[in-house]
């Protein structure tokens, strides 16, 4: 799989323990060589994102924060 993803077997290793993670055209290359449909994957990540944008970093679901009175 490293090969696939044109990188060394340390840095896949790594990704499996959530060290690091491949780059957009690693992971397409990977999804292409496992039978995988990128495009619907990539599209939930897009969803994720915006979701992630919209609430901030630290936000859960129905949480809100109290402004800082500090500036």
């Amino acid at each position: 799989m490293a090969e696939i993803a044109q990188v060394t077997r340390q840095t896949y290793e790594n990704w499996e323990k959530d060290v690091g993670q491949p780059k957009i055209n690693q992971f397409i290359s990977l999804c292409v060589h496992c039978g995988l449909d990128a495009s619907g994957l990539v599209r939930s990540l897009k969803s994720i994102t915006s979701q992630f944008l919209k609430n901030g970093p630290n936000k859960r679901k129905g949480e809100s924060y109290a402004r800082s009175s500090k500036q």
